[in-house]
């Protein structure tokens, strides 16, 4: 499994913008509810949450997953030093793609860390490896190859997805969608025009990169705002035909929901 090395610095910057950044908390709302909708049904003994980072995500989901052991994996220890600190998780530095665990897993998650992998198939037929066979997989990933910039060279990216292409990488790793939505709409139109305006380097774009995680708090305000419409969308049953993520939920073949 490859992955992108941040440094310690950006860890804390990332756990300082989890808490309040428009991006952060819209992307752990939509995951939630598609959990308590799709997932929340089946008993969750065990949660693994695959690239977690600071582990925020699996610290928000499992407030729908009470009783849960859950446990998080990376490929940098410094993010998960945070996440462990923060709450009451099991962390480890871990590559799925060795399957190091003993145990089936009842929820396995993965939020945008399949662009990141260089065998993304490979990586998908991991987590079917490791999911029980009344589990489920729940995953984020970037959408839209039009919208392919440096700043996804940048941060590491392989790829943007289409929902057809992530559909059938999970149809040919074992598993079957069961749910599958566009997250952030309102910001395509805002990432057309800024990622027209090209960095003059590696260095400029990672730096413009981090900018980001601290937006003026009015603009924050206004994407939160956004956010919230979407989320009330989702909570309707719209499924989001376009944006710049795809969330999805995926069982294993042989067994329905």
């Amino acid at each position: 499994m490859d992955g992108t090395n941040y440094d310690a610095g950006f860890y804390a910057d990332i756990a300082e913008a989890e808490n309040s950044h428009f991006w952060f908390r819209h992307r752990a709302a939509a995951a939630g509810h598609v959990f308590e909708k799709h997932i929340a049904g089946k008993k969750c003994r065990r949660l693994l949450e695959v690239g977690a980072g600071t582990c925020y995500m699996a610290r928000y989901i499992g407030k729908s997953a009470r009783g849960a052991e859950i446990v998080c994996t990376d490929l940098n220890a410094q993010g998960l030093r945070i996440g462990k600190s923060a709450g009451n998780i099991m962390a480890a530095v871990a590559d799925l793609a060795s399957n190091p665990f003993k145990v089936k897993f009842d929820v396995i998650c993965m939020f945008d860390v399949l662009e990141h992998i260089g065998d993304d198939m490979a990586m998908l037929s991991s987590a079917r490896q490791c999911l029980a066979e009344d589990g489920a997989l729940l995953l984020t990933v970037p959408a839209g190859p039009s919208l392919w910039s440096d700043f996804d060279v940048a941060s590491g990216h392989k790829r943007r997805y289409t929902g057809k292409e992530l559909e059938k990488k999970l149809e040919l790793a074992g598993l079957r969608k069961v749910f599958a939505s566009h997250l952030f709409s309102f910001l395509v139109p805002l990432m057309r025009v800024s990622r027209r305006k090209k960095a003059s380097g590696a260095e400029e774009t990672a730096a413009r990169a981090r900018r980001q995680l601290h937006p003026p708090a009015v603009l924050n305000f206004m994407l939160s705002l956004a956010s919230g419409m979407e989320m009330m969308m989702m909570k309707a049953g719209t499924r989001i035909p376009f944006g710049t993520s795809i969330i999805a939920a995926a069982v294993p073949r042989e067994k329905p929901i």
